[in-house]
């Protein structure tokens, strides 16, 4: 008799954050409930598109159990959201980047451009 194993993917909900009054929300209500990974990119950036390709890839296998919620950032048509999370987080702006904060909000890791990859992701978690 053959087992059958499932294996269970948990999609992780990614957010579009859109104004600098969702992002004091954020702030305020999701300390202490699970990391926060915030991606910031530019639709306008070959770079980023690739970058973010794999980001997008790397959230999509995660496995069932991580907690983790995820934002995005137009760093374009959501300026002042990207810049209102550097100045909070205390983090130079860049783009593609991505900014992973642990449940307390304080920064667990940051990189931008190729330092973002499925590796350095996975040793985050």
């Amino acid at each position: 008799m053959s087992s059958l194993i499932n294996i269970i993917f948990y999609m992780i909900n990614v957010k579009d954050i859109k104004s600098v009054d969702e992002w004091e929300n954020i702030k305020t209500g999701i300390r202490g409930e699970s990391e926060l990974i915030i991606f910031k990119y530019s639709p306008y950036c070959s770079i980023s598109a690739n970058v973010e390709d794999d980001f997008d890839k790397w959230i999509k296998t995660l496995p069932a159990g991580v907690e983790l919620d995820c934002l995005k950032v137009n760093v374009i048509s959501e300026r002042s959201v990207s810049q209102i999370i550097a100045k909070d987080l205390k983090i130079t702006h860049q783009s593609p980047q991505v900014i992973w904060l642990d449940k307390n909000f304080n920064v667990k890791w940051n990189a931008s451009h190729y330092q973002i990859t499925e590796k350095e992701l996975t040793s985050c978690l």
